[in-house]
């Protein structure tokens, strides 16, 4: 059954059926998608993801994405300048996935439980 469902969203996502194209800023055109921020590895397409189209992220991926994108242990380059406060901008080519991948399970099981906390 597994793999009826994968073929059928493969199927769904192709470019060749029409696939899934977004608008993003400073494209002309609508882009595919799935090439942008598809990975093995959750932890990175959760990061590709999060940096080509946020909105797509739901509660608790984007409560994941918030903890990863503020620990600089994630990324090697250096903090944004400015305030404490700055938000620091991030590229997929800065992320440090040896790391994040040996936090991922404890980043999801914090931003899930800070939804259930939320919840209640």
């Amino acid at each position: 059954m597994t793999d009826v469902v994968v073929r059928a969203l493969s199927d769904g996502l192709s470019s060749e059926n029409g696939g899934l194209f977004v608008d993003l800023p400073g494209e002309e055109l609508p882009v595919f998608l799935l090439p942008r921020v598809w990975d093995e590895r959750d932890c990175v397409r959760l990061v590709k993801l999060a940096l080509v189209y946020p909105a797509l992220l739901g509660a608790t991926e984007r409560r994941a994405w918030e903890a990863i994108r503020m620990a600089d242990k994630y990324w090697s380059a250096s903090k944004a300048r400015g305030s404490k406060a700055a938000k620091p901008a991030r590229k997929v080519e800065d992320l440090q996935v040896s790391p994040l991948e040996a936090d991922w399970e404890a980043l999801l099981a914090a931003a899930t439980s800070q939804r259930s906390r939320a919840d209640s």
